[in-house]
């Protein structure tokens, strides 16, 4: 069985390709986790009543002082 190698060039660029995927992924993976980490603590603030959404008005309940 014959194995075709790549030339020698292209040998050279290879792996500069794959570690430069790798960086990107890393960057990628670090940038989901950062974004992970500010949803959950945005979900717990929303959860203890630090951020409140208000209720627009015509949601809201009638003013019963009239």
């Amino acid at each position: 069985m014959m194995v075709v190698l790549p030339m020698l060039s292209e040998q050279r660029v290879i792996p500069a390709v794959l570690f430069a995927m790798d960086a990107e992924m890393g960057a990628c993976e670090q940038r989901l986790d950062r974004t992970r980490a500010v949803r959950k603590g945005m979900m717990q603030r929303l959860k203890a009543g630090v951020i409140w959404r208000p209720i627009p008005e015509e949601i809201s309940e009638p003013d019963l002082r009239q």
